[in-house]
């Protein structure tokens, strides 16, 4: 028996920028659209399927090389990496239904249930600007087993290709090829490090930025668009997970890339809470 109400959209708008929210899968910002216009990667081959927790490999997906699912849109997950089950993101976190609380007309509490595996919940609140372009999505990760959990939250954003991001950096050596070759789509100089993300060659870099703002420059039907996000903290490099604060993707199935904000990761004592925040821009640029 299929459940219509995972894939039940709450949506916040407020007249240039819609919100569209999936508490059902994973919790998930799905998509964004600003004017009208989508730039959040949603998968086709996914749509409105049911997924199985305890088998995900069910889920459809051109990328079989990937252990999970790829549902699209802007999600946390739990870092680091090496700590995921079966190579996959935590199924009940990352795939099952959170809990949704409308706390006014442009905020909404999305809370997972206790992911068995872990001990961890995730709570994410979305809080959209009742005028302008920009809103604010809150991570808050809470240890309820009894035991200590070392752990980072791991914001993930799929936007849609051909792409463009960029941040500071302190030096020309500031970026780390973690999967494939990403070739002349990285460039790095002082004080700057630039990802293009136009083709559908599979890459990942990870660097430790100069500053908490990251930004995604990509076409718009009226201009060039500029999406901004700004982490709530920066921290010494060896206080993340993965050695750094922030991450690209670059995906060879599907016409998307994404931008990884990390926070640093911790041991979290049993009903401890760790809390992060990325806030987002949009800002348009006539041609």
């Amino acid at each position: 028996m299929t459940d219509p109400g995972l894939w039940q959209h709450i949506i916040l708008s407020n007249g240039t920028v819609k919100l569209s929210l999936l508490p059902g899968i994973g919790g998930r910002v799905m998509n964004v659209h600003f004017r009208g216009e989508p730039l959040l990667f949603e998968n086709p081959d996914s749509l409105e399927f049911q997924p199985d927790l305890s088998d995900l490999s069910k889920v459809p997906t051109r990328a079989k090389h990937l252990p999970f699912p790829l549902w699209g849109g802007e999600k946390t997950w739990v870092a680091p990496e090496s700590g995921w089950p079966e190579a996959g993101p935590h199924p009940v976190l990352d795939s099952g239904p959170y809990e949704c609380l409308n706390l006014s007309d442009t905020k909404v509490r999305m809370t997972s249930g206790i992911c068995p595996a872990s001990g961890l919940q995730i709570v994410r609140t979305v809080a959209l600007e009742s005028e302008g372009t920009g809103w604010l999505v809150e991570h808050e990760m809470i240890n309820c087993s009894k035991t200590d959990r070392y752990c980072g939250i791991w914001s993930v954003m799929m936007v849609l290709r051909p792409v463009r991001i960029s941040c500071k950096v302190p030096g020309p050596d500031s970026c780390k090829v973690m999967m494939g070759n990403p070739g002349r789509a990285v460039t790095s100089s002082t004080g700057h490090l630039s990802v293009d993300c136009v083709s559908a060659d599979e890459f990942k870099i990870g660097t430790h930025p100069a500053g908490r703002v990251a930004e995604i420059v990509l076409g718009g039907k009226t201009g060039t668009l500029t999406l901004t996000a700004e982490a709530s903290l920066l921290s010494d490099r060896q206080d993340y997970a993965h050695g750094h604060a922030l991450e690209v993707y670059n995906s060879a199935d599907y016409d998307y890339a994404e931008l990884e904000w990390h926070a640093p990761a911790r041991k979290l004592l049993p009903g401890e809470t760790a809390t992060f925040s990325v806030k987002y821009r949009i800002q348009e640029t006539a041609p």
